[in-house]
């Protein structure tokens, strides 16, 4: 592997800036930001999957905001992974910026009592300055080659050189999607219902996860709106996939386990998690890993709609000082 640092000029924190930004020479393959000139590529492969559709408009709208965390307004700063030979795009993946008043909904918390509703700030430790890592896709003849952990090991880089340039992030997380919808687990259930009728049979109102975030017990405790004996219950029927040793194993699902279709994503999330590399490479007679920058944990807090967990780094912690 070859590292090469190029210009990139992308939007900082409110002002248009040129910086150095590495591109990585994986030899079939090169990573490397992506520009406007890749967006109609880009935009003409998709995936109804993704939590954001990349049209042309909203690839070019989103790039202009670019690493700026401001009220009211989301960026990103992209990575392609670009074949050596023929230069077509292979596979992308995006940071996504956000500001923490725009990071509100509430989240299902676990606790030693059972289920908890809490706030979005209290997931993100009063963050400001939040980094998304999402949008991962590769066309499907490209896949088998780790372009993915390639993309999530750029990703990462770039966020640790602005945080030592001082364009500095306070939180970074990957939403892992889970399989509470319909469209999500292999038994056409819609387990977010099964937990809000279990909800509303405990006497809370499920219709309002924000007022449930900010009520407290006597104690100065979120109350338990659904038992741990409770929850086994809702989710008795329901097993998931995950990725072990490279073969999907099959499990019963726990809280915050990702869909099936999610696995080989989380696998990534877990790399991150345990410090293992996310890509090697041979120079002369060693093997070389790269390992994220950022240390990274599994978070006990699921997404109240799909039911996934999130892997997040809290970047004003003392494991992730300089």
């Amino acid at each position: 592997m070859e590292i090469q640092l190029e210009d990139l000029t992308l939007n900082l924190f409110g002002e248009e800036e040129t910086i150095k930004v590495p591109h990585y020479n994986m030899g079939d393959y090169v990573i490397r930001p992506w520009i406007q000139s890749d967006f109609e590529e880009i935009a003409s492969f998709t995936d109804p999957s993704l939590a954001e559709q990349l049209d042309v408009h909203t690839l070019e709208s989103l790039s202009e905001v670019g690493y700026t965390f401001e009220p009211g307004a989301k960026g990103v700063v992209g990575f392609v992974a670009v074949d050596s030979q023929t230069n077509e795009i292979m596979g992308w993946s995006y940071i996504k910026t956000w500001h923490g008043n725009n990071f509100t909904k509430p989240k299902y918390k676990e606790t030693e009592k059972g289920v908890v509703v809490i706030t979005a700030q209290e997931l993100m430790q009063n963050a400001t300055n939040i980094v998304e890592l999402g949008g991962w896709l590769v066309k499907p003849e490209y896949r088998g080659k780790k372009i993915v952990q390639g993309l999530t090991y750029a990703s990462v880089d770039f966020i640790r050189q602005m945080q030592d340039a001082g364009y500095e992030a306070d939180a970074a997380f990957i939403t892992n999607v889970g399989p509470l919808r319909v469209i999500d687990n292999d038994n056409r259930t819609d387990y977010g219902m099964r937990m809000a009728d279990m909800i509303s049979k405990n006497g809370y109102d499920p219709s309002d996860l924000t007022a449930l975030a900010n009520q407290r017990d006597e104690t100065g405790e979120h109350p338990v709106v659904i038992t741990n004996e409770q929850f086994e219950d809702i989710f008795s029927d329901l097993t998931t996939s995950l990725l072990v040793s490279g073969r999907m194993r099959s499990s019963k699902y726990e809280f915050g386990d990702p869909r099936s279709a999610t696995a080989p994503a989380y696998h990534i999330s877990g790399k991150l998690i345990a410090g293992h590399p996310l890509m090697t490479y041979d120079e002369e007679d060693r093997k070389i890993g790269l390992i994220s920058p950022i240390q990274f944990e599994a978070s006990k807090e699921m997404h109240p709609e799909h039911g996934g967990n999130y892997t997040i780094a809290h970047l004003r912690s003392t494991s992730n000082s300089k």
